[in-house]
C-alpha cells in the first residue's frame, strides 16, 4: 500500500504566515466513486510576499511538497508545480486510491505530513460502503496549540492574528458519486462539498450519498426481471390450456 512520506512540508510556511501575515492557500481534496475507489489531492499555495520572505531567509516553503511528489512518482503520484502571473506558486501532489482501506492509510500519512507542533490540520478520513450507500467521516481543525509561544504568541493572539489578516484560507473538498443523503458541510455544490476551516476551530467531516449501481447490477436486474416476466406469462398459457382441455 502506497504512502505519503513527505516531511513536515508545512510546518514552515505555517510560522511564515503565524509571524508575517502572508498569505497561504491549503486544499485537501477527495473524489469518490461508486466502488470506493477515488482521487486523493492537496494542494499548496504560497502568495508573493511569503515567497520573498522565504527567499530573503534562503529557504523554499513548497520544496519539501514538491521533492515528495517527485519521489513517490514511481507509485503513481502525480505532483504539478505552477506559478501565475501574480507571483503566487502552487504545488500539488495527487495519487488515486483503490479502496476505503487505503484512502484511510493515504490520509492518515497525509495527516501526519500536515501536521504542525503549532497546528493539527487533519484526521484520517474513514470511507464506509453499504449496498445502497457512501458514508464519509473525519475531521479538520486550524487550532494552534501552545507550541506558537516560541514565537512569542498565545493561543488567542495567532488565532486573531489568522483571522484579522485572513492570512490562511484552509479548505476540504469531498465529491460524491450520487446524491447527497445528509451532511455537516457548510457549503454545498451538487455532489460536491466544502468545509472551509476557520483559525481556532475544528469542524467534523461527514457525508453520506447514496451509492449507484454499477452498469451490470442494473442489466442483470432487467434481465432476470424479464426472465420472470416470461415465466409467469408461460405459467398463466398453461393454466389456461389446462382449464380448456
Amino acid at each position: 500500500m502506497r504512502r505519503f512520506r513527505g516531511a513536515q512540508a508545512l510546518v514552515w510556511p505555517l510560522c511564515a504566515v503565524l509571524l508575517a501575515g502572508c498569505q497561504l492557500r491549503v486544499g485537501v481534496d477527495v473524489d469518490i466513486e461508486a466502488d470506493g475507489a477515488g482521487r486523493l489531492r492537496v494542494g499548496v499555495a504560497a502568495d508573493r510576499a511569503l515567497l520573498r520572505r522565504a527567499a530573503e531567509a534562503g529557504a523554499d516553503p513548497l520544496a519539501d511538497v514538491a521533492t515528495a511528489g517527485r519521489r513517490l512518482a514511481p507509485d503513481g503520484w502525480v505532483t504539478t508545480d505552477q506559478t501565475a502571473a501574480d507571483g503566487s506558486r502552487t504545488v500539488a501532489i495527487a495519487v488515486d486510491f483503490a479502496d476505503p482501506a487505503e484512502l484511510e492509510s493515504l490520509t492518515a500519512d497525509l495527516s501526519g505530513a500536515l501536521d504542525a507542533d503549532e497546528v493539527r490540520l487533519l484526521e484520517p478520513l474513514q470511507l464506509t460502503l453499504t449496498d445502497d450507500e457512501i458514508q464519509v467521516t473525519g475531521g479538520a481543525g486550524l487550532v494552534p496549540t501552545r507550541a506558537v509561544a516560541d514565537y512569542g504568541l498565545t493561543r488567542q493572539r495567532a488565532v486573531r492574528l489568522l483571522r484579522d489578516s485572513q492570512a490562511l484560507d484552509y479548505r476540504v473538498h469531498l465529491h460524491l458519486p450520487g446524491d447527497i443523503v445528509s451532511t455537516s458541510a457548510p457549503v454545498r455544490d451538487e455532489a460536491t462539498l466544502t468545509w472551509p476551516v476557520t483559525a481556532g476551530e475544528s469542524v467534523r467531516i461527514t457525508a453520506v450519498g447514496t451509492r449507484p449501481r454499477p452498469l451490470w447490477r442494473v442489466a442483470a436486474a432487467g434481465a432476470v426481471g424479464g426472465l420472470l416476466a416470461v415465466a409467469v406469462l408461460g405459467l398463466l398459457v398453461w393454466r389456461r390450456r389446462g382449464a380448456r382441455a
